[in-house]
């Protein structure tokens, strides 16, 4: 076990994760996992061109930097597509809107957020430290962020409320991609 008491950073298994202080009114953290670049693809018509067949070599020009093929030391890079930026996963504890979640939201593919609140008045939300939906929109367009989970969401709401409430939110801010979670939930990313 780690323990965190504010703003820390480690690397788990090429996982960046990335710890910040939330503002509830009692320690509530949020937390950035930064997945690692995907290497870009082998690019075998470059090989073919240059009559290296499919085989045991291509694994070498997939592992190392140079590899010797008829004498000569090819660069690997010349024979790989672009790198693909890792992914971001963001997850946030209780919070009413506080400086560190635009930190970890930053262009993250998506966000995990609760929103007790899906209508009426940011007061009486931010009264107990937590966030209504009109914050989770704000957060979501001034961090650039691709989707967001919507979690904890108040028992007030029945199954119904939350289906005109969602459309409602989509007609107002048709850009903010969003979906209300439940239990067991997953979702992929790609």
């Amino acid at each position: 076990m780690i323990e965190i008491d504010g703003d820390d950073q480690l690397s788990v298994h090429d996982v960046t994760i990335t710890a910040g202080a939330l503002n509830h009114g009692i320690p509530s953290f949020g937390y950035r996992l930064q997945f690692p670049d995907k290497e870009g693809s082998l690019l075998q018509h470059k090989l073919i061109a240059l009559g290296i067949e499919p085989g045991p070599i291509y694994k070498q020009f997939k592992a190392a930097e140079i590899v010797e093929y008829g004498g000569q030391k090819l660069q690997t890079s010349h024979f790989k597509g672009p790198s693909e930026p890792g992914k971001v996963v963001t997850f946030f504890g209780d919070t009413m809107p506080a400086f560190n979640e635009n930190v970890l939201a930053q262009d993250a593919d998506v966000i995990i957020h609760e929103s007790t609140y899906l209508d009426g008045n940011h007061d009486l939300s931010h009264k107990y430290f937590h966030s209504h939906i009109d914050d989770l929109v704000q957060l979501a367009e001034s961090s650039a962020v691709k989707m967001t989970l919507i979690n904890h969401v108040s028992n007030r709401y029945t199954k119904e409320q939350i289906e005109v409430l969602t459309a409602k939110i989509r007609s107002e801010h048709p850009d903010f991609n969003f979906q209300i979670t439940e239990d067991y939930m997953t979702y992929d990313i790609e």
